[in-house]
């Protein structure tokens, strides 16, 4: 994506029933009032409560975003794309 600059790869192995969850920056740096960011880490606390079912990972996220967000307005996009593996 940028010249010069190294990027990590890896291989995994995915399974039926795995869900792999997809995101940009916008989502993560989502600020709070207090300023904190929503970050990795609200991901992953929203996924918790999430059957794994992609339209659930949206929802569920989109509605946890916005309560962290509580009104603001976000300053960069905003991309979820979740996809389910349902046959290997």
């Amino acid at each position: 994506i940028m010249d010069g600059v190294t990027y990590d790869h890896t291989t995994i192995q995915l399974h039926p029933g795995d869900t792999v969850v997809l995101y940009t920056d916008g989502i993560t740096e989502a600020k709070a009032p207090s300023g904190a960011m929503f970050d990795v880490t609200g991901i992953e606390r929203a996924l918790h409560h999430c059957t794994g079912e992609p339209q659930c990972v949206i929802d569920w996220l989109h509605t946890v975003l916005r309560r962290h967000e509580a009104g603001i307005q976000p300053s960069d996009d905003q991309t979820l794309v979740a996809m389910q593996i349902l046959n290997a």
